[in-house]
């Protein structure tokens, strides 16, 4: 059991976010590059593609082709996205548990069983996370029709927050469709603290990847303006340069709001649920054994 399984305010999550994401470096960055990275080279390739035979004049319905099939190589690469983000949500939750013997990274050690071992786990669970996913979409997209003469974009907002913690409702506790919807509407709920914990650290952890992946496209940016200044060149080409180095970093950051999310997860069950004495006293039985 986790010695530090204690109750943590918003800094703590944030900090010990930060913390174990850098100590297990290598194990989170390749989760999400299993599929991650062939997902943003396929884009790249595509794009690539567009800038090489439809840039010329003339071809704009060839070209609103290549669009549709971007956006469709994207919609079909969400079930994967949601696997891995599960798979990232079960090697944190091991790792903060003090499930060494599967999710630890020993220093030196290669992380490949242990991403194997993780994907393993979550491919079983693909049916309930595909499935609530959809279900979690048709709620979402219902509600903002049947509200729209209403403040739909208020309810879009609340019902966004409230499902947050439906991956880690999932993967840690085994539910699925509604009864996982439910169960991160109710643990997100109740409180002010709670709602106030999820909601800022989604908003910091996602919000400080992206200022990351502009501030290091931006010299890739300001470069190709001087050369479009003074050399005949596609203007694509830039945007291409700069969406390598954006997707790039997307890689080894998305795991950061997710590792908040599960901390936020697990405080919000100690707070309510007193998981921590739960946990302790699971530890004494299995000690006593």
């Amino acid at each position: 059991m986790n010695p530090d399984l204690a109750p943590l305010t918003l800094v703590d999550i944030l900090d010990r976010s930060i913390s174990l994401y850098r100590r297990h470096f290598k194990l989170f960055s390749g989760i999400c590059a299993v599929t991650y990275a062939p997902f943003y080279l396929i884009l790249l390739i595509l794009q690539t593609v567009m800038v090489l035979f439809l840039g010329a004049e003339g071809a704009p319905f060839a070209e609103t082709g290549a669009v549709i099939v971007i956006v469709l190589v994207s919609l079909m690469f969400i079930p994967i996205i949601f696997i891995t983000q599960a798979a990232v949500v079960k090697a944190l939750s091991d790792i903060y548990l003090g499930d060494q013997g599967e999710a630890s990274e020993r220093k030196g050690a290669s992380v490949v069983p242990q991403i194997r071992t993780t994907y393993r786990f979550v491919g079983g669970l693909w049916l309930p996370l595909l499935g609530t996913l959809l279900l979690q979409c048709l709620i979402i997209c219902g509600w903002v029709v049947l509200s729209v003469l209403l403040i739909p974009v208020v309810g879009l907002v609340i019902f966004f927050f409230r499902y947050l913690l439906v991956n880690q409702t999932i993967v840690l506790e085994g539910l699925s469709g509604m009864d996982a919807l439910n169960r991160s509407w109710k643990l997100v709920g109740g409180d002010k603290d709670s709602v106030l914990k999820v909601v800022v650290t989604f908003i910091v952890m996602t919000v400080l990847p992206s200022f990351l992946q502009m501030a290091f496209s931006m010299p890739i940016i300001i470069a190709g303006t001087v050369a479009l200044a003074f050399f005949q060149i596609n203007p694509q080409w830039v945007n291409i340069a700069a969406n390598a180095v954006q997707y790039t970093l997307a890689v080894f950051t998305v795991p950061l709001p997710l590792i908040a999310l599960t901390l936020a997860y697990y405080d919000i069950r100690i707070r309510k649920e007193g998981f921590d004495l739960k946990m302790l006293a699971e530890h004494i039985r299995g000690s006593e054994a």
